[in-house]
């Protein structure tokens, strides 16, 4: 009796040791077919890709986003909710944008994905249809998502430059935005294409788990890594776009951009008319993105 005893102690001490907390996880491919792990609980999330050296964490209670770049181990810390970084100086006002008609049409029953069910909705521009985007209500039910999404949207509207001149279609997502956000969890957006490039998939969810068990240190900071602002990391990247331009000036070539340059200033570059609205800087959360891929960490193919 009292061995038996004795063990259940013993084990009751080594849980309480060892703690693990139930999560959801959600899996996710984009467009280029990388895989993305999201690892949400209550007031944490943790986002993952395919590049090793990067993820970003997530603290509700707090209203902080942490990227964090093992490589150089550097974390930028940043408040969910923003402020829209300033244009460059020498950037002209930019003009109102032109009156679209944009419309959000209910198509009916989409297939199931990742065993969820879904409705299907199409938005259309001046009559053009952009995409096929698959809501599901049942989702919005698993455990911390709509958590993560309403983080996810207020970080990417509280930064999203206003007036850029923008393909009719990435238009008319951003003005449907706060009316998809009512539609359920966005589970796969389908960009419509025309000739030969096709339609394209802009990212689909693949797996949702609940009450998984992860280690205790899955939302923990590493600790001794340098830790930098939001500010400061736009002014360096400001000071590299300028020394950029007095290269260019003088004759000589600058220095490739990687991601750690660019992740804002690129979003003030005016867009040729070859350019896919698609592929500009990532539309905000809502029918057509999971998440905003600017505050995600940048896949092993963008180094």
């Amino acid at each position: 009796m009292n061995y038996w005893y004795h063990r259940l102690i013993i084990g009751v001490v080594m849980v309480s040791v060892t703690p693990t907390w139930a999560a959801t996880i959600v899996e996710r491919r984009d467009t280029r077919g990388d895989k993305q792990k999201i690892i949400m609980e209550e007031q944490q999330a943790r986002i993952e890709t395919s590049n090793p050296n990067f993820y970003t964490l997530i603290d509700l209670e707090k209203g902080k986003a942490y990227m964090v770049n093992t490589e150089e181990k550097q974390i930028m810390a940043m408040n969910i909710v923003g402020t829209l970084p300033k244009p460059p100086q020498d950037m002209p006002p930019l003009p109102k944008l032109p009156d679209i008609k944009a419309e959000l049409i209910e198509k009916g029953k989409g297939p199931e994905v990742a065993g969820y069910t879904t409705i299907n909705y199409q938005v259309i521009a001046e009559g053009k249809v952009c995409s096929e985007n698959y809501f599901s209500l049942e989702a919005v039910k698993v455990p911390y998502v709509k958590a993560f999404l309403d983080a996810m949207y207020q970080m990417s509207s509280s930064r999203k430059p206003k007036g850029l001149p923008v393909h009719p279609c990435q238009q008319a997502h951003d003005e449907l935005e706060a009316q998809s956000m009512k539609l359920g969890v966005p589970m796969k957006s389908v960009i419509k294409g025309s000739g030969e490039k096709g339609d394209k998939v802009k990212y689909e969810i693949i797996r949702i788990q609940t009450d998984v068990k992860i280690p205790e240190d899955t939302f923990t900071l590493p600790k001794k890594y340098q830790l930098k602002t939001e500010a400061q990391m736009l002014e360096e990247q400001q000071a590299m776009m300028k020394r950029q331009e007095e290269e260019q000036q003088g004759g000589r070539v600058p220095a490739p951009r990687g991601e750690e340059n660019g992740r804002y200033d690129d979003r003030y570059r005016p867009r040729r008319e070859d350019e896919r609205y698609d592929d500009r800087s990532p539309p905000p959360r809502g029918e057509d993105r999971q998440y905003d891929e600017r505050y995600m960490p940048p896949s092993r193919d963008e180094r």
